[in-house]
C-alpha cells in the first residue's frame, strides 16, 4: 500500500473513532437539577462539557410509573440557545428524584447490555441524564466493568458539583502533570476526602473497593436520614463506621449484595457505584 494511502486510511479511521467517541461520550444532552424544595427543583439542560451549541429546548416532564420524572426536549430551529431551563413544581411527587432524558419523537437512548433490575438500569439513567457518567464508544455501559480509582474519583466530584483545582500542595507520585483525572483526584484529596497508598502514591488504575467508594461518599456528605440500622455483627474493617453512616442514611440498603455479609473488599462495578450514588442524588444532603 502507497504511503498516501496508508495515511489517508490512518486519517478515516481516526475521525470514525473521534466521531464514535463524541456520539457516545460528548455530543449529548445532560441536565443540572437545582432542588429549591420538596415540591420544587430548577431543571436546565445543555449539552454535555459545552462543546455544542445547538438549540434545546424543553418540552414536558411527566412522573413515570417507575417513579422517575422523564424529561422531553427536541432540538428546535425556532430556539437559538444551546440550553433551556424550567422550574419545575411538583404536584404528585417530591425531590430529588430520579431524572431521565428523552428526545421527541426518538425512542429512548437506553445502552443495549442494561441490567434487568430496575434498580441499577434506572440508577445509571440517572447519572447519565446528569452527565456524571457515559457509554462506551461502542454503545455499550458494561456494568459490570470494575472502576478504577481515577475513574471514582471523576463520578464523585461530578456527583458534589465541586469547582475542580488546578494546583495544589497535595500531589501524588503517579499522577502526572498532564492526566486526565488530576483535577478530580487533586480536588477531593484537598478535601480529604480521597486518600492516597502507601508511599505517595494514588494508585489512579487500581480497582476501587465497595469500602472505599462508602468511604469517600461519607466523607463528602452530610445525610439527614439516620433511621436504619445494621441487625448483624461485622468483622473487623477500617470502613465499618463509614458502612454504618450509610446503611443509617438509606444509601446503602439490604437488597444491595454487600449488605450482608458486609463485603468491603470485593471490586466495585459501574453498576455498584451509579447506584449509590444515585441514591445520594435522591435525598437532601450537604456537602461536607
Amino acid at each position: 500500500m502507497k504511503k498516501t494511502a496508508k495515511a489517508s486510511l490512518l486519517i478515516t479511521l481516526l475521525m470514525l473513532v473521534f466521531m464514535s467517541i463524541s456520539i457516545n461520550g460528548a455530543e449529548r444532552v445532560t441536565c443540572d437539577v437545582e432542588v429549591l424544595s420538596e415540591q420544587s427543583a430548577t431543571i436546565k439542560l445543555k449539552w454535555h462539557e459545552g462543546i455544542n451549541n445547538n438549540p434545546i429546548r424543553i418540552v414536558s416532564w411527566a412522573l413515570e410509573s417507575n417513579g422517575t420524572l422523564k424529561v422531553i426536549y427536541e432540538s428546535s430551529a425556532t430556539t437559538v440557545k444551546g440550553w433551556d431551563y424550567r422550574k419545575i413544581q411538583a404536584t404528585n411527587f417530591t425531590f430529588p428524584i430520579k431524572i431521565v432524558l428523552e428526545e421527541k419523537g426518538k425512542e429512548e437512548n437506553n445502552f443495549p447490555d442494561m441490567p434487568s433490575s430496575e434498580t441499577e438500569k434506572l440508577s445509571i439513567l440517572n447519572l447519565y441524564a446528569r452527565g456524571i457518567i457515559s457509554g462506551y464508544s461502542d454503545g455499550s455501559f458494561k456494568p459490570k466493568n470494575n472502576v478504577n480509582r481515577a475513574e471514582f474519583a471523576k463520578m464523585m466530584t461530578l456527583t458534589a458539583k465541586y469547582e475542580l483545582l488546578k494546583e495544589s500542595t497535595i500531589e501524588f507520585d503517579d499522577i502526572e502533570k498532564n492526566f486526565w483525572a488530576r483535577p478530580y483526584v487533586i480536588t477531593l484529596a484537598h478535601k480529604e476526602i480521597f486518600k492516597g497508598r502507601a508511599g505517595g502514591k494514588f494508585d489512579p488504575t487500581g480497582n476501587i473497593t465497595i469500602g472505599e467508594v462508602i468511604a469517600v461518599i461519607n466523607r463528602t456528605f452530610i445525610f439527614y436520614q439516620d433511621n436504619n440500622k445494621y441487625p448483624y455483627t461485622q468483622k473487623a474493617h477500617w470502613s465499618n463506621s463509614d458502612f454504618l453512616a450509610l446503611v443509617e442514611a438509606g444509601i446503602v440498603k439490604p437488597t444491595d449484595h454487600y449488605f450482608y455479609p458486609y463485603n468491603p473488599d470485593r471490586k466495585a462495578t459501574r453498576e455498584d457505584c451509579a447506584v449509590l450514588l444515585s441514591r445520594v442524588l435522591e435525598q437532601i444532603c450537604e456537602k461536607k
